[in-house]
């Protein structure tokens, strides 16, 4: 389990689209846990560490090296404001012929 926190959080800082698949995949394993119930450290807090274990070793980084924001402001801010804004029009609209002016 320490190692599937390890390997989704490391999904997220790879490419942040891989977040949903991560998720699912955390998920699953949490299921898992849930159901086997075994006597050690719980499966749960295993998934968690291994992903805080990630998380604040790039955080670490970015922090030392200056480079902290600019990472949340190129990675983060940026895809998030791409991912809900509309989608740009295409130079031809082909439903009906027309022509969509062209940029510039």
């Amino acid at each position: 389990m320490l190692a599937l926190g390890v390997t989704t959080a490391a999904m997220c800082f790879s490419k942040l689209q891989s977040a949903p698949i991560a998720l699912t995949l955390a998920l699953a394993a949490l299921l898992l846990a849930w159901m086997a119930r075994r006597g050690r450290l719980p499966g749960a807090a295993c998934l968690v560490l291994g992903a805080a274990v990630v998380s604040v070793a790039f955080c670490a980084l970015f922090l030392y090296h200056g480079v902290f924001d600019e990472f949340w402001q190129s990675y983060v801010a940026r895809t998030s404001l791409t991912a809900n804004s509309p989608a740009p029009l295409a130079f031809e609209d082909t439903r009906n012929g027309a022509d969509v002016p062209r940029p510039g």
